[in-house]
C-alpha cells in the first residue's frame, strides 16, 4: 500500500506566504486521487487546504504524527511522508517511523530568495538531520512519493 497521508510541519511565516498556500492547495489537487489525507502539524489556523491540524509539541517526540495517523486510520507509519525543514521535525517523522522529507524551497518566498550556496547549505544540513530524501519544491512531491511507494513495496 502506498502512502496515504502528507504531513506538513506549519509555523507562523508559512502561514503568511500566500505563494507557498497557492502551490500547496495545487499540490493537494494534483495529488487528492492517490493521497488518503493532508493534514499539519501547526500552532496556527491558516488557509491552507487541510483535512486535518494538530498542534505541535515543541520536541521530537512522535504524539503529533501518531495523532494525525490515528485520525486518519492511516498505517503503517511507512505510508507517511512528513514534510520537514528543522532537525526537531526530522527527528519526530523519523520518530513515528515515517518518511521524512526535507523541504529547501520554504525559503523560497523570502526577499531576496536564497542563493544556489544557501540552498546547497540547507539540503546539507536536513540530510545532516536525517532526513530520508530533500526536495527543492512542492512540485517535486509526487516524484518523491513515487520513490517512496517504490520503495514501500520493494
Amino acid at each position: 500500500m502506498p502512502v496515504q497521508l502528507i504531513i506538513i510541519c506549519e509555523d507562523d511565516a508559512l502561514h503568511h506566504n500566500l505563494p507557498f498556500q497557492q502551490q500547496w492547495n495545487a499540490l493537494r489537487q494534483q495529488l487528492q486521487p492517490r493521497t488518503l489525507a493532508f493534514a499539519a502539524i501547526s500552532s496556527a489556523t491558516t488557509p491552507l487546504d487541510l483535512d486535518i491540524r494538530v498542534s505541535p509539541a515543541n520536541s521530537d517526540l512522535p504524539w503529533p504524527v501518531f495523532s494525525l495517523m490515528q485520525q486518519t486510520t492511516t498505517y503503517p507509519p511507512s505510508h507517511v511522508l512528513v514534510l520537514c525543514r528543522s532537525q526537531i521535525e526530522i527527528q519526530r517523522a523519523k520518530n513515528a517511523g515515517a518518511w521524512a522529507v526535507g523541504l529547501t524551497d520554504w525559503y523560497e518566498h523570502t526577499t531576496p530568495p536564497p542563493t544556489e550556496a544557501e540552498r546547497e547549505l540547507v539540503r546539507s544540513r536536513v540530510l545532516d538531520h536525517g532526513a530520508d530524501a530533500v526536495i527543492d519544491s512542492l512540485s517535486e512531491v509526487g516524484d518523491a512519493i513515487d520513490a517512496l511507494n517504490a520503495m514501500i513495496e520493494s
